[in-house]
């Protein structure tokens, strides 16, 4: 989820405060709790919790609506309220507070500053509208349309010229891409790597190749979007052993039903080979991309759809026919 505002800047929880919520101290008991809200309810803008704060503001605990009625009234605040309060700061990300909100099962997330006093809240229908603004932007971003900014307009009533300039610049990088394949398998093909079982392959090499790139890159993008504090080398690690043993599972595969079926040893370590080093590269352009535009200050979102699949898909055909030329070459 990475839905922007303003070019590339994020949106963030302090967009999304209301202020009119249900206060307690600790001391008090439950039934002066109740009475106090009773004639405070049509001010207040949200009434899913109450949250309980010291005289200068700190937050110290949390307790919901329902569990306010369900108690005696002689009981205390203190007794009742759950001390472990999920919060966020004002410069928090939209889409973590929505995500913190899912996590933890709650209708309104609390926003402190750093001395954890308490500001405010982000309601339950402005975590819907996240969700729903993330969604449909991460959605339009993948298919290569950049975001739309039209707040509670719907998609079918956005004007045609905004609907064209928004997707037209993705689809000539796809379109420049498409050149730029076409040149390397000419170029290869006058190399005299013209094999047709080389040829034949192309689309499933390619096809892989993007296939597990797409993936990587769709959960890193997550990842950031989501993990304030993702230790980066960690999860690269991570995900390098992940890529050897799919890039090992599926160049083994491939290969060997190429020596099955066509019963020729060098075109299956051609395939074999190919498999396992352009998935390998193809997961270091997904990882690298995002990693590059968040180092950039850009949506690292901006880095899937059309722009990345040209890039992995050049890359790609440049290995396979290289790998191809050179084994070709040894075998004689």
């Amino acid at each position: 989820m990475s839905a922007q505002t303003g070019g590339t800047r994020p949106r963030i929880a302090q967009e999304h405060i209301v202020g009119a919520i249900p206060t307690a101290k600790a001391d008090e008991t439950i039934g002066h709790v109740e009475a106090r809200l009773i004639g405070e309810s049509k001010s207040l803008e949200t009434i899913n919790y109450v949250y309980v704060i010291k005289d200068d503001g700190t937050l110290t605990g949390v307790f919901s609506i329902k569990e306010l009625f369900r108690q005696p009234k002689s009981a205390h605040v203190k007794d009742v309220m759950k001390q472990d309060v999920v919060t966020v700061y004002p410069k928090t990300k939209q889409a973590r507070v929505a995500q913190l909100a899912i996590k933890h099962s709650i209708k309104a997330v609390p926003v402190v500053d750093k001395q954890h006093h308490l500001l405010g809240v982000v309601p339950s229908d402005a975590i819907f509208h996240i969700l729903q603004e993330e969604h449909t932007a991460d959605f339009l971003r993948m298919a290569g349309v950049q975001t739309l900014h039209a707040d509670g307009m719907e998609l079918s009533t956005i004007p045609i010229a905004s609907l064209f300039w928004r997707r037209f610049p993705w689809l000539i990088v796809g379109l420049l891409g498409g050149m730029g394949a076409a040149f390397v398998v000419e170029y290869f093909e006058r190399a005299s790597v013209a094999d047709i079982l080389i040829v034949a392959f192309i689309p499933a090499v390619v096809y892989i190749a993007d296939a597990v790139g797409s993936q990587t890159q769709t959960i890193f993008i997550r990842a950031l979007a989501l993990e304030e504090k993702l230790d980066l080398q960690r999860y690269a690690w991570r995900e390098a052993r992940v890529g050897f043993l799919l890039a090992s599972a599926l160049g083994l595969t491939a290969g060997g039903l190429v020596f099955l079926r066509w019963q020729t040893g060098a075109i299956g370590l051609v395939i074999a080979t190919s498999f396992f080093v352009t998935i390998l590269i193809a997961m270091t352009i997904a990882l690298f991309l995002p990693w590059l535009f968040r180092r950039l200050k850009w949506d690292p979102a901006i880095a899937s759809g059309p722009f990345a699949t040209v890039i992995r898909d050049i890359t790609t055909l440049v290995l396979y026919f290289m790998i191809a030329e050179r084994i070709l070459a040894l075998v004689g």
